[in-house]
């Protein structure tokens, strides 16, 4: 008798078919960088090599920690442990910093010890900790690191560079604009500005200050942006350190872009929907979001939103004039030019691989869906939709993604974060854009409005999901929370 395929999975114990789906999404995972980039990435090693480099760290770095938790020690002792490592990486491969101060490099050695941080933090400090999920975990922190290195040390501050570049312009009288369709690529540092003319001012006073104190400066509120903001979708403990390792984030920390803020106003917007209008600042697309407060009936944080953003340009006006209002709309449209010559500029977005038409009514359509769910899981298919309608998008653009993605259960969750820097299986277009199609099944399953990570979890599985215990994203605290909707766990998936 011959058993179908099926049942064939059936008859198999559950521990083990768990174990069987986290190490293949764990090799797929790592396979990631290593389909189509034999090219030399980093001192002379491709990005899969990178990948395989920090995965040795990483699995180190997880099986020292579970020796130490196994023996008892303190948290504070691992902790120490790490940081010794990373000093003795600095010291046998920085030597140059030590003695002529000059900018830190990292050596093939601290990427190990990269790793082994990463395998630490991924390990925690929890009496046991065995879960499958722990696979795909390390295999993304893995391929972090092996983009991160890489990517962050290029051009650094870039597009801050951008931002003052064009500021100073005004400054000097001239326009901050594109008076032409560019006819060559820019330089990185001074790709063409687009936002708008309220936001010139700022730019202005900093690029009055000292470059090295604005670099710090911008950094540090960057990176504060970021923690303030996963804090209140509710991750906690040491996944707030990890998820700073993400690329979506590093990127925007390497080169100084305002999504972080963005995202900080999107994670923001469940507690005081007034933020979803001011994340719509620097980019137009991101104000989509708003819409989630109108259908939520929260005017008057909405109408608050709108009055500061008013303000702003009122007060912007008495600096910069009217007519700088008038060279931004015209530079718009030479910018648009500039990206029908130039497809590469568009970076990510599907104005890349569709024709505008097809991605205006995906757009339409995402905000349609968004509008038929109310409360968290309708903010967060907002934050979809917000990503899916814009005309440029680069990795750092994809943060709204996050309140979706940790509905799903940790191997999934982890597998979907490592797949946004890669092509991927001779796809036309990004792996990015399969990790939205995967949050989006997981919001359109969703079967209400509220918005929770996955139940039915060991405490070991819980463990390796950035919410940790708690099972609502976007915990309670702001004006739409409904008691009810916490004390049910089957408001979502």
């Amino acid at each position: 008798m011959h058993l179908k395929t099926g049942d064939s999975w059936r008859r198999l114990p559950e521990a083990t078919v768990a174990w069987l789906v986290a190490a293949i999404l764990a090799l797929a995972t790592l396979a990631l960088p290593l389909s189509g980039y034999a090219a030399p990435a980093f001192q002379g090693l491709s990005v899969g090599s990178l990948a395989l480099l920090a995965a040795a760290g990483v699995g180190v770095g997880w099986f020292v920690t579970d020796r130490l938790v196994a023996l008892g020690r303190p948290r504070w002792f691992v902790l120490g442990v790490i940081m010794l490592l990373f000093l003795l990486g600095w010291l046998v491969g920085n030597e140059a910093t030590l003695h002529h101060l000059v900018v830190f490099r990292v050596t093939l050695f601290d990427i190990v010890l990269f790793g082994a941080a990463g395998g630490s933090l991924v390990r925690g400090d929890r009496p046991r900790s065995r879960d499958p999920s722990v696979l795909v975990a390390l295999a993304s922190v893995a391929t972090w690191i092996a983009y991160d290195v890489p990517t962050v040390l290029h051009e650094p501050m870039r597009d801050l560079n951008t931002y003052l570049a064009a500021a100073a312009d005004a400054v000097a009288g001239h326009s901050a604009y594109l008076q032409a369709p560019l006819t060559s690529l820019p330089d990185p540092d001074r790709n063409p500005f687009v936002y708008p003319p309220l936001t010139l001012p700022l730019f202005e006073l900093l690029s009055r200050l000292p470059a090295r104190a604005v670099d710090i400066g911008w950094l540090g509120l960057s990176v504060a942006a970021v923690l303030i903001g996963l804090s209140v979708l509710g991750i906690r403990g040491r996944w707030l350190v990890a998820l700073l390792a993400w690329p979506n984030f590093a990127i925007a920390f390497s080169v100084g872009n305002v999504a972080v803020f963005g995202f900080l106003c999107f994670a923001l917007g469940y507690r005081f929907a007034a933020a979803l209008v001011l994340g719509g600042i620097f980019k137009l697309q991101s104000g989509v979001v708003a819409l989630w407060g109108l259908r939520e009936g929260r005017y008057r944080e909405i109408a608050f939103g709108i009055a500061v953003l008013s303000g702003i340009a009122l007060a912007s006006i008495a600096i910069t004039g009217t007519a700088v209002w008038g060279e931004w709309a015209r530079g718009l449209g030479y910018f648009q030019q500039t990206l029908d010559s130039f497809p590469a500029m568009r970076g990510l977005s599907l104005t890349k691989y569709l024709p505008s038409f097809v991605v205006i009514l995906a757009g339409a359509g995402a905000i349609l869906v968004a509008l038929l769910r109310r409360g968290r899981n309708g903010l967060a298919r907002f934050g979809l939709a917000s990503i899916i309608a814009s005309p440029t998008l680069y990795i750092h653009g994809f943060g709204p993604i996050l309140p979706g993605a940790l509905t799903l259960r940790p191997a999934m969750f982890w597998f979907v974060l490592a797949l946004f820097p890669w092509g991927v299986w001779g796809l036309p277009i990004p792996a990015a854009w399969v990790a939205v199609a995967i949050v989006a099944g997981a919001l359109l399953r969703s079967a209400g409005e509220d918005l929770r990570k996955p139940g039915a979890m060991s405490e070991e599985a819980a463990d390796l999901h950035p919410v940790g215990r708690s099972l609502q994203i976007w915990p309670a605290g702001g004006p739409a929370f409904d008691d009810r909707a916490e004390s049910d766990p089957q408001g979502g998936s």
